[in-house]
């Protein structure tokens, strides 16, 4: 499927030129060597370590007033058979994932200029934008842990960071031990040269104790944290509109709602209750899509 992209920040760029080997991952996250073509080598830079982050809130300084937002739900229809894809393009909507590549898998929009792999480590989500694109690496599709910013072009690498301070809540419940991982589960850039980036893992809220689904807020010009939501808001995909960021935030037998954050500070300033887990949340002209597990939900937004 072709990526539609959407309009996020032009940054300063570094650029790396490379030919290199990167290993071809089956299904079941075994690998064997393959030789690709590439333009950027990874292997030889450092990521940045982020500091150990609260897992409480911290809630941003920012005085900026913020425009005032609204949501009427306008329909909820019963998911059907369609792929997410599938619904996206019912509705003319971007998609923004990259397919990953996986031996014995087709894939059509991926990258080739993109390794996949990092050290140990291999890719495990692409996400494309208007001004750059987003990479996570992990051990696996359910620990990823480093987050790579490029140029549009997949030519020069912005920024490499290393959430690895992120991924372990305080207290876990015993037992529970393997499946706590907080991941990076999304990713966007606004137009201030902003990161937001959701981490979760993908068991009970009991088994951190409710530390778990967070927003986090870091400025790329000094690689500081600007502000974190509190716990329980983003465990999947999100979007901005104006002056939010709309999350969500669901689980198996856990309290399943859609949120929206004052993109300056972290704060919630509403949520609105879903039948299921949210999973793609898109927003085009004043419409936000919501897919969830049991119910496609459509909303007139309003300013």
């Amino acid at each position: 499927m072709k990526i539609t992209k959407i309009l996020l920040v032009s940054l300063s760029l570094l650029g790396l030129l490379t030919t290199s080997k990167v290993k071809a991952f089956k299904n079941d996250d075994s690998a064997k060597t393959k030789t690709y073509k590439i333009s950027l080598d990874i292997e030889s830079l450092t990521p940045i370590v982020l500091p150990k982050p609260t897992f409480d809130s911290l809630i941003g300084s920012s005085k900026k007033k913020t425009e005032k937002i609204s949501f009427q739900l306008e329909e909820a229809v019963k998911r059907d058979t369609l792929t997410v894809t599938e619904w996206l393009d019912a509705h003319d909507l971007p998609y923004v994932e990259f397919d990953i590549p996986r031996e014995g898998v087709k894939v059509d929009n991926f990258p080739k200029e993109i390794p996949l792999t990092y050290k140990d480590y291999r890719l495990t989500k692409g996400l494309a934008y208007k001004g750059c694109n987003i990479f996570f690496y992990g051990k696996n599709f359910a620990q990823s842990r480093f987050l790579l910013i490029t140029d549009e072009e997949n030519k020069k690498v912005l920024h490499f960071f290393d959430f690895q301070n992120y991924v372990n809540a305080p207290e876990v419940k015993s037992g529970d031990e393997d499946f706590v991982y907080e991941q990076l589960v999304w990713a966007m850039v606004d137009y201030r040269g902003v990161l937001y980036v959701s981490n979760a893992h993908s068991t009970y809220a009991s088994s951190t104790f409710g530390k778990n689904g967070y927003i986090t807020a870091i400025d790329l010009k000094s690689n500081k944290v600007l502000w974190r939501s509190q716990p329980l808001v983003s465990n999947c995909g999100f979007t901005i509109i104006g002056d939010h960021i709309v999350c969500g935030y669901g689980f198996t037998k856990e309290k399943d709602y859609l949120y929206y954050l004052n993109i300056n500070t972290g704060a919630v300033k509403g949520k609105i209750p879903l039948s299921s887990a949210p999973g793609y949340i898109e927003y085009n002209f004043n419409t936000l899509y919501v897919d969830t597990y049991k119910d496609y939900y459509y909303f007139k937004v309003g300013y």
